[in-house]
């Protein structure tokens, strides 16, 4: 394009000096008047100075519009990237949106057993403690009553048995709570990851 220009503006300054009615050729200078025929040559001259000057405009004109139209056509491609782009991440979103309300949902059902197993442990550990007074209250009485002896002893064995259960039920219970917690813990990083999309957003 630029050597079009150049070629262009050679011409336009070679079309002016043509067409100055001062141009004068070297070899005629010293010549009063002027032959028709070199005023015909010079005519000539000048219309295949302006045909080439047309024609090198036209060309430097084809061209700059074939530049604009690839300029568009890589516009175009652009834009369309971008909203294949923006699509994707509308998509990615919503589903990080739905992840995240599942897991809103799971964490307080986990919240809701854990609170129901609290319950659970808090009666279990009024029941050993009611257990453990009935227990001693017999202890007192065992001296005193001789013909409930056995009858006691049966019942010692038996509260024996019920607390070894309930020992058993606790371990349980524990190793339920560190599940709990370790579940408590996937709650704060849940919590962490949700701020995060909050400030991403």
């Amino acid at each position: 394009m630029e050597n079009l220009t150049r070629s262009l503006q050679a011409m336009s300054a070679l079309l002016h000096e043509k067409s100055n009615p001062a141009f004068k050729p070297q070899s005629k200078c010293m010549e009063d008047v002027r032959s028709d025929q070199v005023n015909e040559q010079t005519m000539e001259d000048i219309t295949k100075f302006e045909l080439k000057a047309e024609t090198l405009l036209t060309n430097l004109l084809l061209e700059k519009l074939y530049s604009l139209e690839s300029e568009v056509e890589q516009l175009r491609a652009e834009l369309a990237a971008a909203m294949r782009g923006n699509d994707i991440l509308r998509v990615e979103v919503q589903n990080t949106q739905d992840d995240l309300s599942c897991a809103t949902h799971k964490l307080k059902d986990l919240e809701l057993q854990m609170l129901k197993k609290d319950e659970n442990i808090n009666c279990l550990q009024t029941d050993l403690e009611e257990s453990t007074k009935q227990l001693t209250t017999m202890k007192g009485i065992l001296p005193k009553v001789s013909g409930d002896r056995d009858m006691l002893w049966e019942r010692v064995k038996q509260c024996s048995e019920e607390n070894m259960l309930l020992s058993a039920e606790d371990n349980i219970l524990k190793k339920k709570i560190v599940a709990l917690e370790e579940d408590l813990l996937l709650k704060g990083q849940i919590t962490i990851l949700k701020d995060m999309l909050k400030e991403d957003f």
